[in-house]
């Protein structure tokens, strides 16, 4: 079907349930016979039928697929804290909201050692690696924090927001724990990736089919984030464009169609692979966004 189902576009956050949208692809990486539909703007996507998670016992598709030494999460962490660094240096607390096996918390005790650090996590495989973090206290829900008064300064959530089937009742929890004058940062995957539309004509095939899967019901960029957030009384302050991944990547992608990069191609472009994130994100073609926003807009 090339338009959706009317049914299903009332259940999508404002301000996209009144957006036109038309048929993308069928087909996901985790399924054959999930539709994507994408808006007018091309800026914001959304699955059909939208996939319920249960992330309780949760596994990345970075794990899944044996993947998970090929971009250290510490590494990773630590280039999205570099981003938005001097947010969490005003800050005098701080919540990561599906902080997992807590690489970010990890970089930022290393960077901000007096910080008061807390974590929103369901996932109880991660819990070690949580538990290793000092000073760090816990929570599993809401309500927890809620129930304790607390209020945090920055509220994190780094690929996070991409899962979530219902983001406004979310974006609410956030404004309830953030103190007066608090941020909350979002960091999604965006639809501005080159490798969808900059690097090859129409995209490159395969990474198209990857981009988009079960785990992540909507799909962002830059404006429709910024819209979102609009939506639900936040003002967006920042946007950043964050390339995660580099020039051996996309070379991989676009000669084998596949992820997980190549060692000696990395090796050879070395010296060049951050002018190229860097020029990447300074055209706005970068695959990841990174949006700081205050309640109150």
């Amino acid at each position: 079907m090339n338009q959706p189902d009317p049914a299903l576009l009332a259940r999508l956050p404002r301000p996209f349930r009144d957006e036109p949208f038309r048929l993308l692809r069928k087909g996901v990486h985790d399924s054959d016979t999930t539709l994507v539909y994408i808006n007018r703007n091309d800026d914001f996507a959304f699955l059909a039928p939208l996939p319920d998670i249960d992330y309780r016992q949760y596994r990345t598709r970075k794990e899944a697929l044996g993947l998970a030494a090929y971009q250290p999460g510490l590494a990773a962490a630590q280039a999205s804290l570099e981003k938005f660094r001097p947010v969490v240096a005003a800050a005098g607390s701080l919540l990561e909201v599906g902080a997992g096996d807590a690489p970010f918390l990890t970089a930022v005790r290393q960077t901000f050692p007096t910080l008061a650090l807390a974590s929103l996590e369901v996932d109880q495989l991660t819990k070690p690696f949580r538990d290793a973090v000092p000073g760090l206290r816990q929570y599993e829900d809401f309500t927890e924090i809620k129930a304790e008064g607390r209020r945090f300064d920055c509220v994190v959530l780094l690929h996070v927001l991409e899962h979530i089937l219902e983001p406004a009742l979310f974006l609410d929890h956030i404004k309830a724990v953030l103190a007066p004058g608090g941020v909350v940062v979002i960091e999604v995957p965006s639809l501005a990736d080159p490798l969808l539309s900059l690097l090859a004509p129409g995209g490159v095939a395969a990474y198209r089919r990857f981009f988009f899967q079960l785990q992540h019901p909507y799909s962002y960029s830059p404006s429709s984030l910024v819209r979102l957030l609009e939506s639900h009384g936040f003002a967006a302050r920042e946007v950043f464009a964050h390339q995660r991944y580099g020039l051996e990547n996309h070379l991989t992608w676009l000669g084998e169609s596949r992820p997980g990069g190549n060692p000696l191609l990395q090796q050879v472009f070395a010296g060049c692979d951050q002018a190229y994130r860097a020029d990447l994100e300074r055209s706005g073609h970068a695959d990841t966004v990174i949006v700081v926003a205050a309640a109150g807009g």
